[in-house]
C-alpha cells in the first residue's frame, strides 16, 4: 500500500511538472517566470508531505525485548523461558505478541503465562501467540508483559535465537531477537536458593567450589547476596536476582581480597 501511495504521488507530480512546462511563458515574461517558481515549489512540497505521511503511516509501536534466562545448562529436561516485552510507544498498544522458538526446543503445553490481561493463546509447534485484537490489545503503550513457557532443550549446546514479532493497533508489525545459550551442566558442590541462605553456603565454601542458585529470588529489598569468600565461583545457573526498585543495597555484594567468580546470573 506504501509503495503504490508513493508511486501514484510521483505520476502526480510528473503530470504537474509537465503542464507547467509546456505552458512556458513569452520570452522575457517575468511574471511567467515566477508563477513557475510557484507551481514548482507547492509542487515539491505536496511531495514532501506525502513522503512524511508514508512514514508516519508505515511506522510499528515502538518495542523492546528481553530474555531470561539468557544461558541455560544442558542435560536439563526442561527450562522455564521469561520473555520481557515493553510497549515504550505513546500512541499504539500491542494487540498480539508471536514469539517463535528454535526449531529444536519443546513447546511443553499448558505451560503458558503471561502477565498481560484479556489475552488469548495459541500454539502450532514453535509459534507461540498471544492476542487481543480490541484496541485496548494486550500491551497497552507505556507498559510492560511479561510471557512465560516452558521448553524441552536439545543436548547440543550453542546460542539459539527465539523471535518476538508484535503487531499493534494500525497493523504495523514489529520484530525482535533474543539469544538464549546453552552449555555443558558443571558440577555444584552446594546449592541455595535464597539471599541469606546464599551468602551463608557462600562463607562456609572453600577455595575452588562452586556454589550454585537453585531459583530465582525476585522483589528483594536491599542487598542480597555477600561475598566475602575468596576463591570461590558462585554460579547462577542462568536465574535472575531481582530488586524492588529503590536504590538501597545491591544484587551481589562482593568484598573477597583475592579472586572470586560470579557467572550466568541477570540483576536487575
Amino acid at each position: 500500500m506504501g509503495t503504490n501511495l508513493l508511486r501514484d504521488t510521483s505520476l502526480s507530480v510528473s503530470r504537474v511538472l509537465n503542464a507547467v512546462y509546456l505552458d512556458k511563458p513569452k520570452r522575457g515574461s517575468v511574471r511567467g517566470q515566477t508563477d513557475r517558481m510557484v507551481i514548482v515549489l507547492i509542487v515539491f512540497l505536496f511531495l514532501f508531505i506525502s513522503i512524511v505521511e508514508l512514514v508516519l503511516y508505515t511506522r510499528a509501536a515502538d518495542m523492546s525485548t528481553a530474555i531470561c534466562p539468557s544461558t541455560a545448562y544442558i542435560p536439563n529436561s526442561n527450562q522455564i523461558i521469561n520473555i520481557t516485552v515493553s510497549n515504550t510507544d505513546s500512541n499504539l498498544n500491542i494487540t498480539k505478541v508471536n514469539i517463535t522458538i528454535p526449531a529444536a526446543f519443546t513447546f511443553i503445553e499448558g505451560s503458558n503465562q503471561t502477565t498481560a490481561s484479556q489475552s488469548t493463546f495459541s500454539n502450532t509447534s514453535i509459534y507461540l501467540v498471544w492476542s487481543n485484537v480490541t484496541d485496548e490489545g494486550i500491551v497497552e503503550n507505556g507498559s510492560t508483559a511479561y510471557f512465560l513457557f516452558n521448553v524441552s532443550l536439545p543436548d547440543s549446546e550453542g546460542i539459539y535465537n527465539i523471535t518476538i514479532t508484535s503487531t499493534d493497533t494500525d497493523s504495523n508489525i514489529n520484530t525482535s531477537i533474543e539469544q538464549i545459550q546453552l552449555v555443558q551442566n558443571s558440577t555444584c558442590d552446594y546449592y541455595c536458593s535464597n539471599c541469606s541462605n546464599c551468602s551463608d553456603v557462600i562463607a562456609a565454601a572453600g577455595p575452588g567450589e562452586r556454589v550454585c542458585l537453585s531459583e530465582d529470588i525476585t522483589n528483594h529489598d536491599g542487598t542480597c547476596v555477600e561475598i566475602h569468600q575468596s576463591n570461590i565461583t558462585f554460579d547462577c545457573r542462568g536465574h535472575m536476582i531481582d530488586g524492588d526498585g529503590d536504590s538501597s543495597g545491591y544484587g551481589i555484594y562482593v568484598n573477597a581480597y583475592s579472586y572470586g567468580n560470579i557467572t550466568n546470573i541477570t540483576i536487575r
